[in-house]
């Protein structure tokens, strides 16, 4: 009798620990049409050691160039075949690529991005409020990784929005199976491959060094309007303004005793030596 107890106790203990692993979330930067969060994963009650290549220091032009070269296979409304389609609106390209750049400098070797964006587009008639869920970071070989729980998910339900909610923000890496595949279509992305041999369907790595040659070989198809046009000054102005708040926030999570020195002292020398 001892014995089938302590097996039943042991088993449950197994369990509860097994579903205790996660990905836990803390929001860095929420806007009305994107929110990036910072994640790290918990096992066993500790965090777990995941050996990313950061802090990262990566040009906002190079994520830009990055999610604006991504493309997935849409779907048809009601016939026909599946369409090549951007992942991203050029707006959302303008609006996440420096929020993006700029959380990878504050993140440390197991902590990695996650990140959501809405838009409107799709509908026979109207356009929809959709959205995008996904993760990326820098694994240890210096390749950045993008992968993707949702693509232009319709929020035509508060069910389906909830549905979202408590399953994008986990792991977006663990897709083995989409209606939504992401398509290879520059030279320096590559597909990530799971143990059975098939790629997985919404995670792909890329090599910054390969998006950066493409960049100046192919600049991106849309210039920007007057508008979105940024003077050097203003840009350098800009730039050491969001140094400063970062330098700021850092301080604030030393002092909330959330970080460790040597993480407090690496990650200011990084801003630091980022300013232009």
């Amino acid at each position: 009798m001892n014995k089938c107890i302590i097996a039943v106790l042991g088993a449950v203990l197994f369990l509860t620990g097994c579903a205790g692993a996660r990905w836990e979330d803390t929001t860095i930067n929420e806007h009305r049409h994107y929110t990036v969060r910072i994640q790290h994963y918990v096992s066993e009650g500790r965090v777990a050691e995941q050996q990313y290549r950061h802090p990262a220091i990566i040009e906002t032009g190079t994520v830009a160039a990055l999610l604006s070269e991504l493309v997935y296979l849409y779907p048809p409304l009601l016939i026909g075949e599946n369409k090549e389609t951007k992942v991203f609106q050029e707006e959302e390209v303008n609006r996440l690529a420096p929020a993006l750049a700029g959380a990878f400098e504050t993140l440390s070797s197991n902590q990695r991005i996650a990140f959501t964006s809405y838009n409107r587009g799709g509908g026979l008639l109207f356009k929809k409020p959709r959205r995008t869920d996904g993760a990326i970071f820098m694994d240890d070989a210096g390749r950045l990784n993008v992968a993707f729980f949702g693509i232009n998910v319709e929020m035509s339900s508060d069910a389906q929005v909830i549905a979202m909610e408590d399953n994008s923000l986990d792991n977006a890496i663990a897709v083995k199976t989409s209606r939504t595949p992401l398509v290879i279509k520059r030279d320096y992305m590559q597909p990530v491959f799971q143990k059975s041999g098939e790629a997985y369907p919404m995670w792909i790595t890329a090599d910054a060094a390969g998006i950066k040659k493409a960049m100046k070989i192919a600049p991106r198809e849309t210039a920007a309007s007057p508008d979105d046009v940024i003077a050097p000054d203003a840009h350098h102005a800009t730039h050491r303004e969001m140094i400063r708040e970062k330098l700021e926030y850092l301080k604030e999570l030393y002092d909330d005793g959330l970080i460790k020195d040597s993480e407090y002292e690496e990650k200011r020398k990084a801003l630091i030596d980022s300013i232009e």
